[in-house]
């Protein structure tokens, strides 16, 4: 997909609304506000609060600030956040770590659009980059699991993207030595009773060449096998377009989001077939809330339809055989879809205590899952006969089924207790979920927060995730559509956590001490997918700093992980987990003018040396324009990553050389 008319589009549309003579506000940067307002987040408790205060761990990022360091996506900003790894796959997929524990299609992190859950049904994805840049105001993000605030989906951590709301409007153009396009922008619209707020993004891009290596080869009949391939190249595309649409009234919101993105990728992952990897994703959401001074009442209702598609070139390649084909679901994905409908109540008995409960239900869906070729079948079915012989399933329409089609219901009630006195808070709160398949479980969370002086605080923090397996991972199903039993159920993550913060208006740091223990944690490999039979664990230490001072901005978040790479029986996931992960970044302003570097580094794991990113920025900024040059992999690294979504040995280049990037906005 080329999105020739990008520059057309979004210009048309600036000079249309510039001509509605809208005043320009004057450009807010960052280093106009103190520490303490950067430093609030909403997504542990839905109600803003400063970090050091949460009853969680939390850290919060912000576009202006990371763009300044030379970083330029969702995708690289998350790569900056402390104990996350981004670990983009030879099949399209960008699996997320977070504190060493992982799943194919992000199973165990979930997606949040404004406190909104969005991801795919079906497989558990998430659209890392399917919102549109010009519209975000802030990233937050939780690690550890927050089942019951959120339930199902964040065992392992939440990322909430945080959208502008009547804010200044806003038009970005850049391109870069890659051939990258990118196009944003949005804009409000102010009615008597409330505001419309849109964006609009688009990328185009000419793709880089990504090495592979360790990807199967041609199937070989002497040993009735699939050897390893020499090193591959790929030209490695990413384009996209997205919507993003919201009223805001006193008591209403309305979301409406819609994605689409290409990227150029190998058939599942392990195929040397070519293939385009297709998301599509739309987001609707209503929500209606009842305030006084003694309560809060919130009615919601959010429904999310999010799919994929493959079309392969070469459909058998890795056999030899000619034909293309496809992988993806019937009726184009339409019935993929998770849809739900809850009540909060949050009662304020006094200053000090509030209670807050809920029930919602949520149905997910999803379509059967083919892989097909072009030939009606015929194709496919030459693996089943003489010299291959291969145990595929050809149903009657030629295909090979994969995924089952399948429906099914979950109910939760939740009770949270919230009560502080002068120098301590306490939160406590139960999570009862009723879900068809995994069946009752009862989730907890106790949060202690003491104050030990007026800048710092000590937390003591336990906190449960309750997590059912996806679609994909409980289909009667293997990678190739063999029939096999189904033998996975819920996984169970318990994390508990010693935190201490320090904060004023110009310094913020925590120290984070985790240990995580997993019970049936969901795993899943080229061979399957299923429990771990035993216990798996992740512990470790977390140190954030963020100094802002005067012209001056650093942030740093340094991670250790002990189990990181390491050979564990029973716990594949750890040999491909960085042992350390740094992250350094910094800004100098001087009058309009900024200077600011990046720095992602991590340890080696499974068969990848350390991997070093370095990133650099120079800005220019009045009160309506921004005029910005960065230089991405500085150092000119080769950029490797080792399979984390099958936990094979198969390595994928992620990143691209060198390149330049120039870039320009304007406020208005």
């Amino acid at each position: 997909m080329k999105y020739k008319f990008v520059s057309a589009l979004l210009l048309g549309l600036c000079h249309s609304i510039l001509g509605q003579n809208v005043s320009a506000k004057d450009a807010m940067t960052l280093f106009n506000l103190p520490l303490e307002e950067l430093l609030k987040v909403k997504v542990v408790s839905k109600t803003e609060e400063n970090i050091s205060q949460t009853p969680g761990i939390a850290s919060v990022y912000y576009p202006e600030q990371l763009m300044a360091m030379g970083l330029h996506s969702v995708s690289e900003f998350l790569s900056f956040a402390s104990s996350v790894e981004i670990n983009p796959a030879v099949g399209g997929i960008n699996p997320i770590q977070i504190r060493g524990l992982s799943d194919a299609n992000n199973q165990k992190v979930l997606f949040l659009l404004d406190g909104k859950p969005y991801w795919m049904p079906s497989h558990g994805d998430i659209p890392i980059n399917g919102i549109p840049l010009v519209m975000i105001e802030k990233i937050e993000v939780i690690r550890g699991p927050a089942s019951v605030v959120y339930g199902t989906n964040s065992s392992s951590g939440v990322i909430n993207i945080v959208t502008k709301s009547n804010a200044q409007g806003l038009f970005s153009q850049s391109i870069d030595t890659q051939g990258v396009i990118q196009s944003g922008l949005y804009h409000t619209i102010a009615s008597n009773d409330g505001h419309f707020d849109f964006a609009l993004a688009l990328r185009q891009d000419d793709g880089y060449d990504a090495e592979t290596r360790n990807t199967l080869a041609a199937f070989d009949a002497g040993c009735l096998c699939f050897p390893l391939a020499e090193p591959q190249s790929l030209n490695r595309t990413t384009e996209h377009a997205s919507f993003l649409g919201q009223y805001h009234s006193d008591s209403l919101n309305f979301i409406l989001q819609k994605y689409q993105e290409e990227t150029s990728a190998i058939a599942s992952g392990t195929f040397l077939s070519p293939a385009i990897y297709k998301q599509y994703g739309t987001l609707l959401s209503a929500q209606y809330s009842l305030n006084n001074d003694y309560s809060k009442t919130l009615f919601y209702s959010d429904w999310n339809q999010y799919y994929w598609r493959r079309d392969i070139e070469g459909v058998l390649a890795f056999n030899g055989i000619a034909g293309d084909g496809l992988q993806g679901f019937d009726n184009q994905g339409r019935a993929n879809y998770r849809w739900r409908t809850g009540i909060s109540y949050e009662l304020f008995l006094s200053d000090n205590t509030r209670w807050l409960l809920g029930v919602e239900n949520e149905t997910r869906s999803t379509e059967n899952n083919k892989f097909r070729d072009d030939a009606n079948g015929d194709v496919l079915s030459l693996i089943t006969q003489p010299p291959f012989n291969l145990p595929f399933v050809i149903q009657p329409d030629g295909s090979i089924l994969l995924i089952d089609a399948g429906k099914l219901d979950e109910t939760a009630f939740l009770a949270q207790l919230d009560h502080s006195s002068d120098n301590w808070r306490l939160v406590a709160g139960l999570r009862q979920v009723d879900n068809e398949f995994s069946g009752s479980h009862l989730s907890p969370r106790v949060s202690y927060i003491y104050s030990v002086s007026e800048q710092s605080t000590l937390k003591l923090l336990y906190s449960e995730g309750f997590n059912s397996p996806t679609f994909r991972q409980i289909t009667g199903r293997n990678t190739f559509g063999i029939p096999q039993e189904v033998n996975v159920q819920a996984e169970i993550i318990e994390t508990s956590e010693i935190a201490y913060t320090q904060n004023d208006q110009f310094f913020n740091q925590s120290i984070v001490v985790f240990y995580t223990r997993a019970k049936d944690l969901i795993q899943t490999s080229f061979n399957g997918i299923s429990n771990s039979v035993e216990v798996v664990e992740r512990s470790g230490a977390e140190y954030e700093l963020q100094i802002q001072y005067s012209d001056f901005q650093l942030l740093t978040n340094v991670t250790y992980l002990k189990q990181g790479d390491q050979n564990i029986e029973n716990d594949p996931t750890a040999l491909f987990s960085s042992r350390w992960l740094v992250k350094l970044g910094g800004v100098y302003q001087i009058d309009q003018h900024s200077i600011g570097l990046s720095l992602r580094a991590s340890s080696a794991r499974a068969e990848v040396n350390s991997n070093y990113l370095l990133n650099s920025s120079y800005q220019y900024q009045s009160d309506q324009w921004r005029f910005y040059a960065s230089i991405k992999n500085l150092l000119d690294e080769k950029v490797l990553f080792p399979d984390v979504r099958n936990q094979e040995a198969v390595i994928f280049q992620g990143e691209p050389e060198r390149s330049l990037s120039i870039g320009l906005e304007y406020r208005f």
